[in-house]
This record gives structure tokens, sequence and C-alpha cells, in this order.
């Protein structure tokens, strides 16, 4: 059985066999360890779901790739302790800051003040009519 080290090096290669959707949830995580002679892939638990619903995929590129029919275990991240690293491989990214209190516009406008439209048309040739000033709307002759 290839190591975690062994496994995550070859996830861009598995991960190039399954459909783009696949691609997008398993390239977030990481394999951990090895279980009962299978592997334990860890994800993030927000998609842990998702990754489940697609599991087959990645475990069916997986399975050629190693040659041999592999149990895939599918393990949000707070399931096992943290190795130090982020789940991606990539640097953590900070955290997004808190939205302003206060509106960023000076000149907010209070709806309080704001009059109802009274000049709205109603129909297409109203609209066409009002686009177009000095329009004149013939009607057809009946033969």
């Amino acid at each position: 059985m290839p190591t975690p080290d062994e496994l995550n090096a070859l996830l861009p290669t598995v991960l190039a066999e399954c459909r783009p959707v696949a691609r997008a949830i398993f390239s977030t995580g990481r394999f951990v360890e090895g279980a009962d002679g299978g592997v334990v892939f860890e994800i993030a638990e927000s998609m842990t779901a998702k990754a489940a619903e697609r599991s087959d995929e990645i475990k069916a590129a997986l399975d050629r790739h190693l040659g041999a029919d592999v149990p895939l275990v599918i393990r949000g991240e707070g399931a096992v302790p943290d190795r130090g690293r982020p789940l991606s491989g990539r640097p953590e990214r900070e955290a997004p800051s808190p939205a302003p209190s206060e509106p960023e516009h000076e000149d907010a406008v209070d709806v309080t003040q704001l009059r109802d439209a009274n000049d709205v048309a109603a129909t297409g040739v109203e609209r066409l009519t009002k686009a177009f000033p000095g329009a004149e709307i013939v009607e057809e002759e009946a033969r």
C-alpha cells in the first residue's frame, strides 16, 4: 500500500481522470493515512457530503492507478488530528474582514424621501412612443 505522501503525489493524475465537479471537490483534500487495507481521504467538513456523493469516481480512478480494489474512507478534517499543513497543500488564506457597520457611501438614500413614479408606461406601444418622441402611431387600414 502506498504511503499518504505517495498517494498525494498521485492525486493530480487521478483527478485528471474525473469529471470537473469531482475534480473540484477532491482537489481541496488530501490522503492522510491507511485504514484496514484502504486509504483515508481528509477533506473540509463542509465538503464531506459532496465528496461522498462523488467518491465512486475518484475510487475508480485510484483503483486503476494502484491496480487493486482499495477501500476509500472519506473523513472530515475535524475527525483527524491536524498534521500541521492546510488541506489543499496551498497556504491558508486570511479570514475575510468583517463587513462595515456603516454604509460606505456618504450619499446614502433615505427611502422615505422617494416619490412614486407616475409616468410609467403600461404597454409596449407607450414605451416606444416615450422612447422616440415625435413618433406617430399609424393604424393599418382594413382592406
